[in-house]
């Protein structure tokens, strides 16, 4: 489609593709997850499962209210956010 528009009114066009990308653009970035290492998942999944434990064990209702919230922050930080990835794992031959 874009092929046929010349002149003035392909320069209107491709501004105003240019304006609706830089918005879709900055409408993702408003939104995008942080960005979360291997260590720092597999730690969070360790204090999930301690936190886990501890509820278990607790008898104290106030004590367990406050663990539900620990684990409510844990869980939800660990759905929120983006593994990172590994570009070079160890032992690979791949030379990137």
């Amino acid at each position: 489609m874009c092929h046929y528009i010349t002149g003035k009114e392909a320069a209107a066009w491709k501004e105003r593709y240019i304006e609706a990308f830089n918005y879709m653009e900055g409408e993702l970035l408003k939104t995008r997850s942080p960005i979360m290492s291997f260590e720092e998942r597999r730690k969070l999944r360790d204090q999930k499962y301690k936190v886990l434990e501890l509820i278990y064990k607790t008898q104290i209702p106030a004590k367990r209210q406050c663990l539900m919230e620990d684990l409510t922050e844990i869980c939800t930080a660990l759905s929120h956010s983006i593994p990172a990835i590994d570009l070079n794992p160890k032992g690979s031959n791949h030379g990137i």
